[in-house]
């Protein structure tokens, strides 16, 4: 009875059109899940037995889509076209940043930081360089004073307006503490006027 039980459990062995899928998935870096949609009578320990008898390359999380993913080929070719920070090699090798994140983690061994720039933002971002060596140094942090030197006339260059606000605002504070403006006598000009507050 139990003999009967397990033959009938037991899957029939892989065709070829399976074998064709898992294979062109693989080479795609479809994770283990993504693949099994296309192979609903396959489990993920049946697809780890079937990769290595089909001798495919091991991945160091079977299924996770972290290692050998379908960008990577594309980022590699483009980091070593030319070196590139973050988003300059997310745009050349048409990822997205997330994707650009993961390779960096996963190939952090096979790449290293050339020098170093500033973003549009003023921060100091890493230039990657493709191969092994030893990282640039991260210069040291601008003093407080010139970065907001420095983001003032970003401020005044990009916003125009907001910095016409803050510098009037600025101005009225000013002036406040330092007792330059006239207040207001609402009572005399409930009784005089408008008139009243200008004589």
């Amino acid at each position: 009875m139990n003999n009967q039980r397990q033959s009938a459990a037991r899957m029939p062995d892989w065709s070829a059109e399976e074998d064709a899928i898992l294979i062109q998935r693989w080479d795609e870096g479809w994770t283990a899940k993504q693949i099994l949609r296309e192979l609903p009578l396959r489990t993920e320990p049946a697809l780890r037995k079937r990769r290595d008898v089909l001798q495919l390359p091991v991945r160091r999380l079977f299924g996770s889509g972290i290692v050998l993913r379908a960008t990577e080929k594309a980022i590699w070719k483009a980091l070593k076209g030319k070196q590139s920070t973050r988003d300059e090699l997310a745009a050349r090798a048409g990822v997205c940043s997330q994707s650009i994140s993961n390779f960096i983690k996963e190939n952090r061994a096979e790449i290293h930081v050339g020098k170093w720039t500033r973003s549009p933002s003023g921060k100091y971002v890493e230039v990657f360089k493709a191969g092994k060596g030893i990282d640039a140094p991260k210069p040291p942090p601008k003093p407080r004073a010139q970065t907001y030197a420095d983001w003032w006339q970003r401020l005044k260059r990009d916003r125009p307006d907001v910095a016409g606000h803050r510098i009037a605002r600025d101005n009225h504070r000013r002036d406040m503490r330092q007792g330059k403006l006239i207040r207001r006598d609402l009572a005399a000009e409930a009784v005089f006027g408008p008139a009243a507050h200008s004589a």
